[in-house]
């Protein structure tokens, strides 16, 4: 099963891909599930955020696939660096 979120515009802070998740009724265990987290295109994002929303999903909850769709290729880049920090990446899609 997959779920999707869009993330809202201008948002930033390693406490904010929790709480995106806790609002959109997002389960603690993902095992087995899938995530989709769709960007706006020439929205802000920090690199924190990024960084915590893979771990979130990633590590913490246990998403079997996390996709990140519209992210910037800076962003991917620390999308990508956060996985392979926490052995993860093979569970990391990224898209256009």
């Amino acid at each position: 099963m997959a779920t999707t979120l869009e993330a809202p515009p201008q948002i930033g802070g390693r406490e904010l891909p929790r709480e995106l998740f806790e609002v959109s009724g997002v389960p603690e265990d993902l095992s087995g599930n899938s995530l989709v987290v769709e960007f706006e295109t020439r929205s802000l994002y920090t690199i924190s955020f990024i960084d915590e929303l893979v771990f979130e999903a990633l590590v913490h909850r246990k998403c079997e696939q996390l996709t990140l769709s519209g992210l910037s290729e800076r962003l991917q880049g620390v999308a990508r660096d956060a996985a392979d920090h926490h052995n993860v990446s093979e569970r990391l899609m990224l898209t256009s």
